[in-house]
Order: structure tokens, then C-alpha cells, then sequence
């Protein structure tokens, strides 16, 4: 590899294009491209640091900054959502239908049965996804993910999300890039993309200047790593240029969509009922309107034979 310390400006290997690399509009992406279009000793200085690393109460003042190093995840459910929750299931509201129905008619077993069908339904869907969420939760606070950095010139480990723009990384193989990071310096490195481009293999990396007068995106800069890929083989140092939801991971996850099923009409959307799909639709209607036929049929033959 040929160090780019100096600034000197050399032919790096170009980067694959099996897979189409597709970067979000709302993503600003000039920090990183400034700083891999420029000398290490350079993107150090953009980022206001050293190859020595921060001090401790630097790294303190930019943590308080801009704050962990998260990206978005989803907020505790409390009770009373996680109750709607279960009552916002169409299922429920059909069964709550038959049943006022039910009751309507005069047919006060039925409304009964199918309330209490009801309740037993969305008691064990509350119970079920609770002891799910705390299950999960319980799983999270067992993983401690640890980088190595230099502070006050030393190498150290601090919790993940203790990283900080200006933080110089050192990764190997095995570890994950810790923060969209500009390599320093790089021996055989190779990192898997896989999760931000789909690539199946693993992409390699060094910290030499780009010569590409088409200007690349940032995700096919060779000396430019990010966040949630990891390195397959090789050592590198790197400074950390945008952390957290600044990250192209973290904007692409601020931006994932939970819901599988979109609602099928805007008052649904309006109430926030969970839809089933469009084709569901019409067999509940039809469920509804057999329901009913019968009902009514049943109810004709008891007259009948009554009169008889």
C-alpha cells in the first residue's frame, strides 16, 4: 500500500459496480467525500484532530456535542399502546362487530361467547408481546460492543457509543466499522459491504487518494468505511468523520418503515388501525354478511315452526 500521509495523490483500485449503489437524496454526503478527497494528514485537520487521537475531555465535550453514537431505534411501548395495539387488530373489530350484532338480535350466548373470545384474544397478544419485548430488552443489556481508539495518545477500548467525530479507530479483522470513518492507514483490508450495497463480497480498502475526475459517491470511495459494515481480514486506523444518525446506516434507518401492511384508506391511517391486505377485505365482508344470512335464516325456521 502507498500512504497517503503526504497527500500525494495515487491510482486506487476501482471499486465494484455488480450491485447498484443507491444513497438517499436527504443524505448530505459532503463531509465524507471532502475528507476522502483529501490527504490523511488533511482529513485529519478537517476533522479537527490527530493522528495521536483526542484527549479525554475533548472526546467529553464532543460527546455532550453530538451525542451518542445510536443510531434510531424503536421507543419502549408502554401499556396502554401496547393495549391499543392489540384492540387496533382487524380481527378484533370484526369479532366486535358479529357481537354487537349478536346482541342486537337478542342473541345474548353469542355476544357472550364472541366477547369473551375477544378478551381471551387480546389478553394473550398482550401478554405474548410483552414477555417478547422484555425478552429482547434482556438480550440487548447482555451485549457490551467495545471499539479500540486513541485517546490522549494511547490506545484504549470504550463503549461503542462513547465514539465521537475526530476519534482515530483502529479495526481488524472481526470487528465492525464503529462510524462512517476515512482510512489513515490500511494492510490488506477487506470489508463486507453486504448490509449497505448487497455485494456478497468483500470490498477492498486502502487510505491512497482516489484519482477518478467522474467524482464516485461516497460508498464507492475505496478509503472511505462505514457504519454496520465490517472488516473481513486486514488492520487499519481510521478517523471517524460523522457518528450515530448522521451515518449512512443511521439515515437509512431513521427512514425504515415498521408497518408490513400500509392502511387501505386514509381514515384508517387517520386512526392508526394496523390493515390487513387489500384482498383480506372482502372475505371479512363475506364472513360478515354469511354471519348475518344465517342469523336471520335461523331465526325464520324458529318462527316458522313456532306458527306450525
Amino acid at each position: 500500500m502507498i500512504s497517503a500521509a503526504g497527500g500525494a495523490s495515487v491510482e486506487a483500485p476501482a471499486a465494484s459496480s455488480h450491485h447498484p449503489l443507491v444513497v438517499r437524496d436527504d443524505f448530505d454526503s459532503a463531509p465524507l467525500t471532502a475528507a476522502a478527497d483529501a490527504g490523511a494528514d488533511e482529513a485529519l485537520r478537517m476533522c479537527d484532530s490527530t493522528s495521536s487521537g483526542l484527549t479525554q475531555e475533548e472526546a467529553a465535550r464532543r460527546l455532550a456535542n453530538y451525542g451518542p453514537n445510536e443510531i434510531a431505534s424503536e421507543r419502549p411501548v408502554s401499556r396502554v399502546r401496547r393495549l391499543l395495539h392489540a384492540l387496533r387488530n382487524p380481527l378484533v373489530i370484526l369479532l366486535s362487530v358479529l357481537a354487537a350484532l349478536s346482541l342486537g338480535s337478542g342473541d345474548v350466548r353469542s355476544a357472550s361467547v364472541i366477547a369473551l373470545m375477544i378478551v381471551l384474544g387480546v389478553a394473550l397478544r398482550f401478554v405474548q408481546e410483552a414477555r417478547a419485548d422484555a425478552s429482547a430488552a434482556a438480550l440487548r443489556a447482555m451485549i457490551h460492543v467495545t471499539v479500540e481508539v486513541r485517546r490522549d495518545g494511547e490506545p484504549r477500548e470504550i463503549p461503542l457509543r462513547d465514539v465521537v467525530p475526530g476519534d482515530v479507530v483502529i479495526v481488524a479483522a472481526g470487528d465492525m466499522i464503529p462510524a462512517d470513518v476515512r482510512l489513515l492507514t490500511a494492510r490488506d483490508l477487506f470489508v463486507s459491504q453486504s448490509s449497505l450495497t448487497g455485494e456478497s463480497l468483500p470490498v477492498e480498502k486502502s487510505e491512497t487518494l482516489l484519482v477518478d475526475t467522474s467524482t464516485p459517491p461516497a460508498l464507492e470511495r475505496t478509503n472511505l468505511c462505514f457504519l454496520g459494515t465490517s472488516v473481513q481480514s486486514g488492520t487499519a486506523t481510521a478517523v471517524v468523520v460523522r457518528t450515530g444518525g448522521a451515518t449512512l446506516f443511521g439515515n437509512i434507518a431513521q427512514h425504515v418503515t415498521v408497518g408490513l401492511w400500509l392502511p387501505i384508506f386514509p381514515l384508517a391511517a387517520a386512526l392508526g388501525f394496523v390493515a390487513l391486505p387489500g384482498a383480506y377485505w372482502p372475505l371479512l365482508a363475506l364472513t360478515l354478511l354469511l354471519y348475518v344470512s344465517v342469523t336471520q335464516l335461523a331465526k325464520m325456521l324458529l318462527i316458522r315452526r313456532h306458527w306450525i
